[in-house]
């Protein structure tokens, strides 16, 4: 299995507005954490799946704001939503 990791162009960057720029800077934290934080506790099945899981129940709380609010979440489904056994 391989991450895609896309590079943001300057070009790219520049046509974002503040608020995507927030976003992409969110983004890419989260990503940085969840990498940094296998790398240091170990990257077992075990605990991907447990940060996994985390990041699912943290993203359904996210989803019942946006509807609470009356907006439109820009995910209906997690990407990748397959469980490796």
């Amino acid at each position: 299995m391989q991450i895609e990791n896309a590079p943001l162009t300057d070009d790219m960057l520049r046509g974002f507005e503040e608020g995507q720029l927030v976003g992409q800077e969110l983004l890419q934290q989260g990503a940085i954490h969840v990498i940094s934080t296998l790398l240091n506790i170990g990257c077992t099945e075990e605990n991907a799946h447990a940060i996994l899981a985390s990041l699912r129940e943290n993203t359904d709380r996210v989803r019942n704001e946006i509807e609470r609010r009356g907006k439109v979440a820009l995910f209906k489904v997690d990407q990748n939503n397959v469980v490796y056994q």
